[in-house]
C-alpha cells in the first residue's frame, strides 16, 4: 500500500524544497490526483483528497480571498498545509 503514494510524496518534497514552483506543484498534483486508478486506502485518499482541495482553494486573487476567506486560500497558508499533508504522510507510512 505504501508504493500507492510514491508519487505525490516526491512531489510534494519538490515543492517543499522549493525545487518546483506553487504554481507546477497544484497542476502536477491535480492532475496525479485526477488520473489516479489504482486503489488507496480510506486514511491515505482523504490526505490525498485534503491536498486536492487546498491545491483546488489556492489563490492569489485578492478580492477572491476576501470574497470567500472560508475557502480560498493564500500561497502562505497553502505552504504551511502542505507541510502539515507531509506530516500526515509520514504518519501513514509509520502506522502502515
Amino acid at each position: 500500500m505504501i508504493k500507492n503514494f510514491e508519487e505525490y510524496e516526491v512531489l510534494l518534497n519538490q515543492f517543499l524544497e522549493k525545487k518546483i514552483s506553487t504554481e507546477i506543484f497544484q497542476i502536477e498534483f491535480i492532475n496525479l490526483f485526477k488520473s489516479e486508478s489504482r486503489h488507496l486506502d480510506d486514511h491515505l485518499y482523504n490526505i490525498l483528497e485534503e491536498i486536492f482541495g487546498d491545491c483546488d482553494a489556492l489563490s492569489d486573487d485578492p478580492e477572491l480571498l476576501l470574497e470567500n476567506p472560508s475557502f480560498y486560500i493564500n500561497e502562505v497558508v497553502f505552504r504551511e498545509r502542505m507541510f502539515s499533508a507531509k506530516r500526515k504522510l509520514q504518519n501513514y507510512v509509520i502506522d502502515n
